[in-house]
């Protein structure tokens, strides 16, 4: 007997997404209950009942009801597209048509997982950074805004005759307090005005291939998109998805627009002219390096694109973990350099005047 299907629904407005990890557990577990034979609706209700994000409850139910009134779970996941994304609809839909949904899922729940795993080492290795100069400018802001103008009327009263970078604090401190809601504001609208121009499509290209080309989290960034490209594009391809609608996908899913845009252009000049991936790439060797064209060249001509793909997010996978611990160990001598003269000019602008009062005292 044949399923009736109806027709989808337009999407629905989710506010927010879902985390990473929420989504790869539902992938795993809806796996593991149809591999053992459960009906699909008794597992998805199992899911959706177990499941502490409430969000992702109510869209687990409403999946559920699209289900049993006759949907492909893909068709019934295709209507929060904010949650379930081409990447994951696809591979869903190649599995409901294969009979292979249950190996799709474990194929996703595996992309979602590395996916993960991938952005926490590129903020891991910011992470450092980030701690180091938060509490060095906070020790600085407390000496400059605090500590100094707590001490001005002292050295005012005993007539102490202030040093330039003292005088030079005092006056910064002074105008910033001042001034500190205009300051306040310009550095909100500075940071929207910012956000808003990165919005429009030729800029965000622009700081994208910039973001591409900074000293080394550049090469972060660029094996990065590598990883990704060639994880997802492997994973799309072991499950089963046409080639040119699996480079569409990897595009769409790319968080760096250069990359997203060569890879539009790899599907559109292999479907209209036959070119085939290899060939593109070799013409953008500073966005694909050699060695990436090389096996996807050979996976080409053996039939093992997805084999060879996954293996290269393998080889870029760890040198992003050499990457990690290098930028570490490249950084901090440069930022305690950086921090050591700021603080140190602080430090002196504090300490002089006090050492001239002490020193007058004694005399």
């Amino acid at each position: 007997m044949a399923i009736k299907v109806k027709k989808p629904k337009k999407p629905a407005k989710i506010r927010g997404g879902v985390p990473v990890k929420e989504k790869m557990l539902f992938a795993k577990h809806l796996s593991i209950m149809i591999h053992a034979g459960l009906p699909l609706k008794d597992s998805l209700e199992e899911i959706g009942s177990q499941t502490k994000n409430k969000k992702f409850q109510k869209v687990l139910m409403s999946i559920v009801k699209d289900v049993e009134n006759g949907q492909f779970l893909s068709a019934a996941m295709a209507v929060f597209p904010r949650i379930f994304d081409d990447l994951f609809t696809s591979l869903v839909r190649v599995g409901e048509e294969s009979g292979k949904l249950s190996e799709n899922l474990d194929y996703l729940a595996f992309q979602l997982e590395r996916s993960d795993a991938l952005k926490q080492k590129v903020r891991g290795a910011l992470i450092y950074p980030a701690i180091v100069l938060t509490a060095t400018f906070g020790v600085i802001g407390f000496l400059t805004f605090v500590t100094l103008p707590s001490l001005l009327p002292i050295f005012i009263s005993l007539k102490v005759s202030l040093p330039p970078t003292t005088q030079f604090l005092f006056d910064f401190s002074h105008y910033v307090v001042k001034n500190a809601v205009y300051i306040v504001v310009t550095i909100v609208l500075l940071i929207v005005g910012l956000r808003s121009i990165v919005t429009i499509k030729p800029v965000r290209f622009l700081f994208h291939r910039f973001e591409l080309y900074v000293p080394v989290f550049g090469t972060l960034a660029r094996n990065a998109q590598l990883t990704r490209f060639s994880q997802i594009l492997g994973t799309l391809l072991a499950s089963g998805v046409d080639v040119v609608r699996a480079l569409q996908i990897t595009a769409a899913s790319m968080g760096n627009v250069v990359y997203r845009h060569e890879l539009e252009e790899v599907a559109k000049n292999m479907s209209k002219q036959g070119e085939s991936i290899a060939e593109y790439l070799a013409r953008k060797p500073k966005l694909f390096p050699s060695i990436t064209e090389r096996m996807i060249r050979v996976g080409e001509k053996t039939g093992k694109l997805d084999e060879s793909l996954l293996y290269i997010s393998e080889f870029y996978n760890k040198e992003i973990d050499g990457m990690v611990g290098n930028i570490t160990t490249v950084i901090e001598p440069v930022l305690l350099v950086f921090l050591g003269l700021i603080v140190g000019f602080v430090a002196i602008s504090v300490i002089t005047p006090i050492y001239k009062l002490t020193e007058g005292i004694h005399k």
